[in-house]
């Protein structure tokens, strides 16, 4: 697939990757597609979903299935996320 962009395009997904919040043009335009799914799906829908994650956290925590943190552990708690967005990361770009 071929993209055409216009420089002001360009200009908006090199701000972005400046801003320090995407790796490359294609993190940028994955995001803004994913917006863009998640503003055509219904208010009603997304209401729904959204209303299945928070029993899925409620589940969890009343089967036990979650962790506590404080000042002691607070780095391991941090190393987990950061190895989390890893392992997203190079699943998003089909390594292992």
């Amino acid at each position: 697939m071929e993209i055409t962009l216009t420089p002001e395009m360009e200009k908006l997904i090199d701000e972005e990757m400046k801003a320090g919040d995407y790796f490359s043009p294609t993190d940028v335009l994955r995001e803004g597609l994913l917006s863009l799914r998640a503003r055509r799906i219904p208010k009603k829908e997304r209401l729904e979903n959204l209303r299945r994650e928070i029993q899925k956290g409620i589940d969890d925590i009343q089967e036990g299935r979650y962790k506590t943190y404080n000042a002691d552990n607070l780095d391991e708690f941090v190393e987990e996320i950061i190895e989390r967005g890893k392992e997203k990361l190079n699943k998003r770009n089909g390594e292992k």
